[in-house]
């Protein structure tokens, strides 16, 4: 579980965005690096996380819980890193706005890309929500989009939720998955979720598949849970 603090309802989640971005890059210089990382290691083309998120009771009125997912791209060290942010059931661009999902992605202090798509405020109790984060390098292309999204309130989702941006990155080598646990939170109404998880991580090369991580990774559980 990160250590960041969790909001309940009546405080402003957006003031958090740009330091967790900066506390995501901080801390995977920390973490110990993973095999693939390693310099005779097979070049990361493509990272696969699956999320899971349990709401108990979300609240459409307040448009509660609002959260956001990242995953860090750049290497340790990084001072101008490359970060996907998620912006789940609201918009931080160009002003906020309730409800949908709004991809974002970073270099350092800039934004260079966004996609906002529209959809209702999350609404149905006791909801399970599950979809699958994938980021991939195609020569100097970076592409991230969302897939294989399920909701009671949205449906099947994830068509138009994708970035493609120019990169100086190579590969995806200097991913972690304790990198996106640091950098994802719950902004605001934690009280309205049970718990948010990547279920699953896979690394894929120019051959295929490199590693499959089946284990639970939890991110957020309410207490007593």
């Amino acid at each position: 579980m990160s250590s960041h603090s969790r909001l309940t309802e009546g405080h402003s989640a957006r003031s958090f965005l740009f330091p967790v971005r900066m506390a995501c890059a901080c801390a995977a210089v920390a973490v110990t690096a993973a095999p693939l990382y390693a310099y005779d290691a097979p070049s990361v083309l493509r990272v696969e996380q699956d999320w899971r998120l349990i709401l108990n009771e979300p609240n459409d009125d307040v448009q509660s819980p609002q959260l956001h997912t990242t995953m860090l791209l750049g290497l340790d060290g990084d001072s101008e890193p490359y970060v996907v942010q998620v912006c789940w059931n609201y918009r931080e661009h160009p002003a906020f706005e309730a409800g949908g999902v709004q991809v974002q992605l970073w270099h350092g202090e800039e934004r260079v890309a966004s996609q906002h798509v529209s959809l209702a405020p999350l609404s149905a109790p006791l909801e399970t929500i599950t979809w699958t984060q994938i980021v991939e390098i195609d020569g100097s292309v970076v592409s991230f989009r969302i897939s294989d999204g399920h909701s009671t309130t949205w449906g099947s989702f994830g068509r138009g939720m994708q970035l493609v941006a120019d990169t100086s990155l190579t590969n995806l080598n200097g991913y972690k998955t304790r990198s996106s646990m640091d950098g994802s939170m719950i902004t605001y109404g934690a009280n309205r979720v049970d718990s948010l998880t990547i279920t699953g991580v896979r690394w894929y090369g120019q051959e295929g598949l490199l590693l499959d991580d089946a284990l639970p990774h939890v991110v957020y559980r309410l207490e007593g849970n």
